[in-house]
């Protein structure tokens, strides 16, 4: 699994310019610091609902991402749960 971190300013870069093109790129990734660059958001709802898979992505960050005022469309619906289905 490959680790992104938006703290690095050339992969924030990447993010910023071509959002969809950074997650077309990923098989699966975690993408540390995720509310650095909320325009990813849709590009990773828009993976997931093409690729189902358990584990595609895993975002974390330090900043809630529900108060931040770029973010219009909760991510809630592309999530799943801890464990995979069975």
């Amino acid at each position: 699994m490959r680790y992104l971190t938006l703290d690095d300013d050339v992969t924030l870069l990447a993010a910023r310019e071509d959002p969809a093109g950074l997650i077309r790129s990923l098989d699966r990734a975690v993408i540390d610091e995720i509310q650095r660059a909320p325009e990813l958001l849709p590009a990773i709802k828009k993976s997931v609902d093409e690729d189902r898979r358990f584990g595609h992505f895993l975002l974390t960050g330090s900043a809630n991402l529900m108060v931040l005022p770029k973010i219009t469309e909760s991510p809630a619906g592309s999530r799943f749960p801890k464990q995979p289905p069975q």
